[in-house]
């Protein structure tokens, strides 16, 4: 939904079977627009990209074939050098609508810190890509049994002033310091409502705004 301001209007679009060029699904998971200033959407079926004066969508697939089954696509991002990502380790190239798979295509979310380092969040790893273009995991277990490391989910990615990476993760919320990839963990031992962090947002004095899925926290990382 397009909502307009000046009118109080909204226009919707919606999927229609007898139209190719409608949004290919009605369920969306996230809207992104690039340095062009073009939107793009991502549903449960694939990538969207809206041409404002028709109200048309092209799409693309994220693979060689159309989908068979839904995939929710939760994340875009334009990195600084023009490469558009999507999900958790698709490259698309816009011009000639070719997808490639370089890691987890389903992942959950993307971060380009301040050195240009791609940090890529998938449902059960964090991994990082080098220079050359090479996926490295980096590890976040809360606890390694007998099986080994358990899987850490990665929600979502927050950056501070310091360069310090707070990671919203099914297990709580994680400082990260990207230099030395060494972690601290706070949970609901620490005074979280619920240990499944979903988003971090900033304010002016320097507090974290942490939703959980049993509420929303207000965290000092100065004082912990």
């Amino acid at each position: 939904n397009r909502f307009e301001p000046a009118s109080g209007k909204f226009v919707h679009y919606r999927h229609d079977p007898r139209n190719p060029r409608s949004l290919d699904h009605d369920r969306v998971y996230t809207i992104y627009e690039d340095h062009a200033g073009t939107l793009w959407v991502g549903s449960a079926l694939g990538i969207n990209r809206l041409n404002p004066k028709s109200g048309t969508f092209d799409h693309f697939w994220r693979g060689p074939d159309p989908p068979t089954q839904l995939a929710p696509l939760y994340y875009f991002l334009e990195d600084r050098t023009g490469r558009f990502w999507f999900g958790g380790g698709g490259l698309l190239d816009r011009n000639t609508g070719v997808a490639t798979i370089v890691g987890n295509p389903g992942g959950l979310s993307i971060h380009e810190d301040r050195h240009g380092g791609l940090w890529f969040a998938s449902l059960g790893s964090l991994e990082k890509m080098d220079a050359g273009g090479r996926l490295r995991k980096v590890p976040l277990s809360p606890s390694s049994g007998a099986g080994g490391p358990e899987p850490v989910q990665v929600n979502f990615f927050h950056e501070d002033a310091a360069g310090i990476l707070w990671l919203a993760t099914e297990t709580g919320l994680v400082r990260l310091d990207p230099k030395t990839e060494k972690y601290n963990r706070y949970t609901a031992e620490q005074g979280l409502p619920d240990n499944v962090v979903q988003c971090i947002l900033p304010d002016q004095a320097g507090n974290l705004w942490v939703s959980t899925n049993s509420g929303l926290s207000r965290f000092n990382p100065r004082d912990n």
